[in-house]
């Protein structure tokens, strides 16, 4: 009985450490990508949808209607406004802040108001901060300045 306990006890599953490696290297990717990741809050905006939109920066006191050319433009950057985590936002960041406040209509004639604040690298959506990709902030607060 005892040899065929050590026997049992004596026999190694060889694990080959290559494919331990790679599978190590997976999870953290996995770890990472989830983490970096960030999530697209208007990638399902659709200008048809917006019955109204207002621009004002901050900074100049402008502001503006904006027109449908120009809702159509604001539609296509804010598909690439990638968001992370929530972030406390600051009186520097109000003072220099793009502000955009778009209604929506369902056809119903019922609407909602959606308002975005954005100074790279922060949006605000509906009074909540969140930290988010640079350049497509960036491009929406230019956008801004360039229509007002």
């Amino acid at each position: 009985m005892r040899s065929v306990m050590k026997k049992f006890v004596s026999i190694r599953v060889p694990v080959p450490v290559p494919l331990l490696v790679v599978v190590i290297i997976a999870l953290l990717a996995g770890v990472i990508l989830k983490c970096t990741a960030g999530t697209k809050p208007f990638r399902d905006f659709s200008a048809s949808d917006i019955a109204v939109a207002a621009l004002e920066v901050k900074e100049t006191g402008a502001g503006t209607s904006i027109n449908q050319d120009e809702i159509r433009e604001l539609e296509g950057l804010l598909h690439k406004v990638t968001i992370y985590e929530e972030a406390e936002l600051d009186k520097a960041f109000y003072e220099k802040a793009v502000s955009f406040e778009i209604w929506t209509s369902d056809g119903s004639g019922v609407g909602s108001c959606t308002k975005i604040r954005s100074n790279p690298p922060y949006i605000e959506i509906n009074g909540q901060g969140y930290r988010a990709k640079k350049k497509p902030c960036e491009k929406l607060r230019d956008f801004g300045y360039r229509i007002t």
